[in-house]
């Protein structure tokens, strides 16, 4: 049974979504809202009236550690975004709690932290536009400044095993970034 196409999320106001599957078993996720677009990509099967998508492993890094030095240790902690980036940086947070809850510290202007002397083994970020993950940096033990970058797969988004049901209509089930069950009808040429 041929099931490619493309399926348009239904029913959800000022946003649009969906997933095209190719022929080749590949498909590609996209999430628009306002400003905000995520995409996905991958291989899709058919198991029953289970459509499973898998996405590559993501890196484990949204971010990396472009330099470092140990500058002025007595003045505290410095974190500069590179390039700098007030719209990225307004929704950026910090911790050097490995991420434990209440460590977390928001970035200022185009993108910078200053923090007080404090003993600590690694930066760990989240952009608050991807909530499902965060990125730890181990650093060098005596360093307390440093300059990042955001990765190109900043806006990527994982699928794992991620399913929707088949139907005659299209897709049904959960959707990778809200929460509830939605459908999603299969548009243009080919519909069955």
């Amino acid at each position: 049974m041929d099931i490619s196409g493309e399926y348009m999320l239904t029913n959800v106001r000022e946003m649009a979504s969906g997933f095209l599957l190719m022929p080749d078993h590949q498909f590609q996720f996209f999430f628009s809202y306002g400003a905000l677009d995520r995409q996905a990509k991958g291989e899709w099967k058919l198991e029953g009236d289970q459509v499973v998508f898998n996405s590559a492993n993501w890196s484990g890094a949204d971010f990396t550690i472009i330099s470092s030095s140990a500058d002025n240790p007595e003045e505290g902690i410095e974190v500069v975004l590179d390039p700098p980036n007030p719209m990225l940086a307004a929704y950026l947070h910090l911790s050097l709690s490995r991420g434990q809850a209440d460590s977390w510290i928001q970035f200022r202007g185009p993108g910078e932290l200053r923090l007080q002397p404090q003993a600590f083994d690694s930066l760990a970020l989240q952009f608050e536009f991807c909530p499902e993950r965060f990125t730890v940096l181990p650093v060098t033990k005596g360093h307390t400044r440093f300059v990042i970058r955001p990765e190109p797969t900043l806006f990527e988004l994982y699928l794992n095993q991620f399913t929707l049901r088949y139907t005659a209509e299209g897709l049904s089930g959960k959707h990778p970034l809200l929460e509830g069950t939605f459908e999603y009808s299969r548009t243009g040429a080919g519909n069955p």
